[in-house]
């Protein structure tokens, strides 16, 4: 480049609005985030994702991911650094409220907020109440996925006939979508009628033999229903998950598979 073109483009550079330099300071940011995270290196996740909220405040994806982190955190901790789980966990409930304020739309924003409102205790601002509104939201955005979040929410209300015909109906919106194939097999696994669930964790593994997520559910199944003569099965289903290199960053954890290989 000749020193006129060069001056032309740092001028350009330099005239760039702002807002155009936070969000671009904002990306980078976001993306070391995402390497640490799917690194398991939730501590330099949070660093990172809090640059890029602070970057760019706006961005609903970067509170999503930040509260995902925090809440990583929360679950890891031990010893006397489980006192500062609860902060951390209001800190991630912080996060999903906003990301869902900043993008009513933005289903991953929806549905993590609506698992934390179901699984947090109040103390730290869980309820069933707060989750009922968000099944709402989620259900006008993507009517399968919130049939989805309704069979949680029954199931957590010990409906378990609504909570089925939840599943039943997000099969019916999306046939192809073997996510809700495998939540109606785990369902059924955790109601104790497995020949049922085994006849559609089988459909899902003969659709997507190569699906981590389909490997540990079918594990999660065998081990959660104490089904000993097929402790085989799921070990073999839980180390080829951690040989295998993880497509997306929220899977779950190879900690968290590595305690299951231990209950068995």
């Amino acid at each position: 480049m000749n020193r006129p073109a060069r001056a032309v483009a740092v001028s350009f550079v330099l005239l760039l609005p702002a807002p155009t330099l936070a969000q671009a300071a904002g990306a980078a940011a976001y993306e070391k985030g995402i390497e640490h995270y799917t690194a398991a290196d939730y501590k330099q996740a949070q660093q990172a994702f809090e640059q890029a909220v602070e970057a760019d405040p706006g961005n609903a994806d970067y509170h999503l991911w930040l509260g995902r982190a925090y809440g990583r955190r929360a679950e890891t901790n031990s010893g006397l650094k489980m006192l500062a789980s609860i902060g951390l966990a209001r800190k991630t409930r912080a996060c999903f409220e906003r990301a869902a304020a900043l993008d009513g739309e933005n289903l991953g924003a929806l549905e993590s907020l609506f698992r934390y409102y179901i699984e947090a205790p109040a103390m730290v601002g869980g309820g069933a109440s707060k989750a009922l509104a968000v099944a709402q939201q989620i259900e006008a955005v993507n009517p399968a996925a919130g049939a989805r979040a309704w069979a949680v929410y029954r199931e957590a209300q010990k409906n378990f006939d609504q909570a089925e015909a939840a599943l039943e109906k997000a099969r019916e919106l999306e046939p192809a979508a073997v996510g809700h194939l495998l939540a109606h097999a785990s369902f059924l696994a955790r109601r104790g009628r497995h020949e049922q669930a085994d006849a559609l964790f089988a459909d899902a593994l003969r659709r997507e033999p190569d699906n981590p997520s389909a490997w540990l559910a079918r594990a999660k199944s065998l081990i959660r229903g104490k089904r000993k003569p097929r402790y085989g099965e799921a070990r073999d289903l839980l180390r080829r998950y951690l040989e295998t290199p993880l497509a997306e960053p929220d899977a779950e954890p190879y900690a968290n598979v590595r305690k299951l290989l231990k209950e068995i």
